[in-house]
This record gives C-alpha cells, structure tokens and sequence, in this order.
C-alpha cells in the first residue's frame, strides 16, 4: 500500500497530538481512539485548558525561577502558545466557553489574565500575520515607516530594534552584510 507523504504527514501529527485520548492503545498495537478533527467541544477545550495550565506556570516560573529557569521558560513559552493557537483553531473550539476557562485558571493561579491567541473576551493587540513580532521591533529598512539615522563612523542606516536605555540596533545601508549595529542613540542623529 502506498502512502502519499501529506497522508504520512498528517497521521504523524495524529499520532503526536494523540496523548490527550487515554483510550488508544500504546506500545505498537492498532490506534482504536477518536481522530482529533472529531473531538467534541468538551474534549478539546480539556486539551486547550492543559495547555492554558502550563503557561500559568511558565508565567510563574518568569516572576519567581532561577535565571537557567527562566530562560527555560521563555523559550517555552512560544511552544505553549502554538499548542493553545492549534486548539482554538480546532471547528469545536468554543471561545464563549474559553473566556470562562481563563477566568477561572486565572484567579486559581492568583495572577492576571493572560491574553491568548485571539480569544474573545480578552483584550489583545492583533496577531501579525506572519509569525511573531517582537514590540521592540521597528519598521524594516526601506519599509514606510522606517526610522533613518546618521552616524559619523557608519553612515545612514535604520533603526530596526529599539533595546531601552538608549539603545538601539541600526542597519547601515553600505554595510553589504546586513548585520545590525548596537549604538547608543547619543552617536545617532536623525535623517
């Protein structure tokens, strides 16, 4: 029997995302549980919720962790939100139901709402199109928009992160390799 490689795909990704049903059998033996893509409203909102659960603790685990935890937790974090983001795109997903969900979880955890995914209910800037966008962003060089600066020694370029305390990395337009530039904006003037 041949399998084409988007069916492989997609029964792999089954079978990853399988840990939320106790009902299939592990250890080699025919899968018996129901697909993911026929889950009712109950069941996908208990996977979303663990996974709500977890970036509780993430969150936790920045206010009160170790540095090495920390750091752990953040890059976590973004793992977190894609499994919260795969579930509320789920056809059942129910965000009425959701926005309970966080209220309750929140107030358990003693902390503030967490803004998720692009629930209702929650008060959320809108999600880039393409991937995440960090709010120390600036606007690409040659994008409108897109802050220009001098400087003595390098030239014209643009600012593309601002990092706080005066600094920001800048872009220099003859610098071929494209490698931005940590100055402090005292060396900078504006174009």
């Amino acid at each position: 029997m041949k399998i084409t490689l988007s069916l492989l795909r997609a029964l792999i990704k089954e079978a990853i995302i399988d840990d939320y049903d106790s009902s299939s059998i592990r250890g080699g033996g025919k899968f018996s549980g129901t697909p993911i893509s026929e889950w009712e409203t109950g069941r996908v909102l208990s996977a979303w919720e663990k996974h709500l659960n977890n970036r509780y603790l993430l969150m936790q685990t920045l206010k009160m962790g170790s540095v090495d935890e920390k750091a752990m937790a953040s890059r976590e974090l973004e793992v977190c939100d894609s499994k919260l983001s795969y579930w509320e795109r789920h056809p059942k997903f129910d965000r009425a139901a959701a926005a309970k969900i966080i209220d309750r979880v929140s107030s358990e955890w003693g902390l503030p709402k967490i803004p998720v995914g692009g629930m209702s209910g929650v008060n959320l800037p809108p999600k880039p199109a393409l991937g995440r966008v960090s709010p120390t962003m600036k606007a690409a060089p040659g994008a409108a928009g897109a802050e220009k600066v001098s400087s003595p020694r390098f030239g014209v370029g643009t600012v593309v992160r601002d990092l706080g305390d005066g600094k920001v990395q800048v872009v220099f337009d003859n610098d071929k390799t494209r490698v931005a530039k940590t100055l402090h904006r005292d060396f900078l003037s504006p174009v």
